[in-house]
């Protein structure tokens, strides 16, 4: 009987794990996406050729190495990402990076069934009057197999696994998951009088905050799911006396450690403030956004529909006051009333309270105050948990209680299926580039970045010009701040003016130049005159989105594309003054992040570089040594300098000068090392020549 029990549980398990790899199977070769460019393919990090002690460590930091302790820059997550390359051949092969997102996931989901079964078991145990809820023995087996099995195929989840960065959001919830299990365990053997469990959930906690902590520091709110799962599934009243008061030491001491890790945070608020800087919005707008957001989350956790969902949701209106828009007091009210209902249901000892709070208590880092961007679905991987319980737990009693079990049954497979159906059409969207810039553009058509990555893939694929322009054009009126989509333009225009000047484009009829232009409606029009006006108009443009919005990420990246294209020496490039005078209307912002700065002046002085003004570039790159904890960026720099126009006295003074610094430095040992070694021996052969 137990063999036949335990059989029926492995073949579950089996056709539970094929049908999710069924379900995401379209899109495990899929692009890498946005984050996943700056963190994996176009970082130097993953790219590890021998699995040494040193390659590892470099790999386990990330962009912010030079500002950040290594603890502080998911080190775990990175690590996995450069042993995904390592073991594909030292190639960045998209279906082995997603296919290890998809068995994380996976084990998550076994981590979920057995975390449930923990809080089912402590549920019927701990309130005799709901026994009646479980007739048999198989309730409390199969409930938390559903509610594993829903939580895993829900289309929310997608982004978790398919958008191959944020394995950082599931390997933290993977060490929450195990951690809150094993302290789940430990309650139990204390209910059942012995005191060792008491020492397995504080293991538990400081476990799975430690193992989840180094791939995404969401994993601090361990310690409040731990606080609220003894809340809403265990009782104190039965305890024996001394277990009850090692008990609540044990939680005391939990708690002090989260009260002073909070004031530690609060101390150091300046970051929580840095991070404004580079926004469009206010912390008090954020935060007045953010109870819309988490309706919107809600929506499309109890209510999934294809075409809400998207990587990119840059497309929620921000709400700068009560009433703008007018729906922001309704969610606020609603955000506190929940909040409200949901610590009255835990007193009253209702799962529904508990659901709530865990709800809340998941977006209490990255829904708050912290200034990041406002939505991003991944954010609902653990926070999803609770409205997942709540909706299966309240199912199984609806369907205890009425006549029409069937219906309820019918009615719950057909969540299961609509459930998987959408999650297969996303992962069939997410199959390429071009249908999920496509769908993403049709769906979200005011989302700036959806807009833009349509645009470059319509450019790409050969498609007519004036779209592209057009599509450029839309985003650029979307988001005043948003420089990506100027520049697009300007490459534009400037490519058509130079194909117009050496004759491979014929114009179309004169057209009226004395008619006022407005660079965000006028239309494309390949006529010489007209678009020596429109690149006049997107300079101005330009400028004063520099000048006058917040410099975030994106403007950054406009500014190294523009590098990159006069280093490329394209004929869409604009003329190298007028970026170089952009350059410097942002190195003159006050608001301006050491980070940012840092960035600016290395891209500044590659552009002297381009041009062999190598004076101007070292002294470039010199002002950026303060900025930055590291100099071995900055060094690098200078090497590049130096080779550029053979200067290697240059070299092997520098090398010389510095090589001590950077191996007790730790981070960019490897590239620096092997930099130095190719210029010693360029040096050589350049002075081997000279004398022949």
């Amino acid at each position: 009987m137990l063999a036949d029990r335990r059989l029926r549980w492995v073949l579950a398990a089996g056709v539970a794990i094929v049908f999710v790899i069924v379900v995401y199977q379209p899109g495990l070769n899929g692009p890498f996406v946005f984050d996943d460019l700056v963190n994996i393919t176009k970082s130097d990090a993953p790219q590890i050729d021998e699995l040494t002690g040193r390659q590892l460590l470099d790999s386990a930091h990330g962009p912010f190495a030079h500002s950040r302790p290594l603890v502080l820059q998911r080190p775990m997550a990175r690590l996995s990402f450069a042993l995904n390359y390592y073991f594909s051949g030292q190639e960045f092969n998209n279906f082995n990076f997603k296919i290890t997102n998809l068995v994380i996931h996976i084990v998550n989901g076994f981590l979920v069934l057995w975390l449930t079964c923990g809080l089912w078991l402590a549920w019927i145990r701990n309130r005799p009057e709901l026994e009646l809820l479980a007739p048999s023995a198989a309730s409390w087996q199969w409930l938390p197999c559903i509610v594993a099995f829903l939580w895993t195929i829900h289309p929310i989840q997608l982004t978790s696994v398919l958008y191959v960065v944020q394995r950082m959001t599931s390997m933290s919830a993977t060490g929450v998951l195990a951690g809150l299990a094993i302290f789940v365990l430990g309650r139990h053997w204390c209910d059942r009088g012995r005191v060792g469990g008491l020492w397995i959930m504080a293991a538990a906690v400081v476990f799975g905050t430690s193992l989840g902590f180094v791939s995404k520091e969401n994993a601090l709110l361990l310690l409040l799911f731990a606080g609220l799962i003894e809340l809403a599934f265990f009782r104190r009243d039965r305890l024996a006396h001394i277990i009850r008061r090692r008990l609540y030491l044990v939680y005391a001491v939990l708690f002090a450690t989260f009260v002073l890790t909070a004031i530690v945070v609060l101390i150091r608020s300046d970051f929580i403030l840095a991070l404004y800087e580079i926004r469009d919005f206010t912390l008090v707008e954020r935060v007045l956004t953010q109870s819309r957001v988490l309706f919107m989350y809600l929506g499309l956790i109890f209510g999934p529909r294809l075409s809400e969902f998207g990587l990119y949701h840059d497309d929620i209106a921000l709400s700068t006051g009560l009433f703008t828009p007018f729906t922001t007091s309704f969610s606020l009210m609603g955000c506190v009333g929940l909040i409200a209902f949901g610590f009255y249901a835990l007193y009253r000892r209702w799962l529904i309270g508990f659901c709530i709070i865990w709800f809340f208590v998941g977006h209490a880092v990255e829904s708050s105050l912290l200034g990041l961007e406002l939505a991003h679905e991944h954010r609902n991987y653990l926070p999803s948990l609770g409205p997942v319980i709540a909706a299966v737990y309240y199912a199984y009693r609806l369907y205890l209680v009425v006549n029409i079990k069937k219906a309820v049954v019918l009615g719950f497979a057909g969540i299961l299926v609509l459930f998987s159906f959408i999650t297969y059409q996303r992962a069939t969207h997410w199959a390429s580039i071009e249908t999920l810039a496509a769908f993403q553009a049709a769906w979200h058509p005011d989302s700036v970045r959806s807009q833009i990555e349509y645009a470059l893939v319509l450019h790409l694929k050969s498609g007519d010009i004036t779209d592209v322009y057009k599509t450029y054009q839309h985003a650029a009126k979307l988001s005043r701040k948003n420089i990506v989509s100027v520049v697009r333009m300007q490459r534009i225009v400037s490519g058509l003016m130079a194909q117009l000047d050496e004759g491979s484009l014929l114009p179309i009829a004169p057209i009226d130049e004395h008619k006022n232009m407005d660079l965000l409606e006028a239309p494309l029009v390949i006529n010489m005159n007209y678009l020596k006006k429109l690149d006049k108009l997107i300079e101005l443009e330009i400028s004063h989105r520099l000048t006058h919005y917040a410099i975030d990420s994106e403007s950054i990246i406009g500014m190294m594309e523009l590098r990159t294209c006069l280093a490329s020496k394209f004929a869409t490039c604009p003329p190298s003054k007028r970026v170089e005078h952009w350059f410097q209307l942002v190195l003159e912002r006050d608001s301006l992040l050491n980070g940012q700065r840092k960035v600016v002046l290395i891209l500044l002085a590659q552009l002297r570089t381009y041009i062999g003004d190598t004076e101007t570039a070292l002294s470039l790159l010199r002002s950026a040594l303060p900025l930055t904890k590291s100099e071995t960026p900055i060094w690098l720099e200078m090497l590049s300098v130096y080779r550029s126009v053979k200067d290697y006295e240059s070299i092997k003074h520098l090398i010389a000068t510095v090589e001590r610094d950077v191996v007790s430095s730790g981070h960019l040992v490897s590239k620096f090392l092997t930099a130095k070694d190719i210029l010693l021996k360029e040096a050589a052969s350049y002075e081997l020549s000279t004398k022949n």
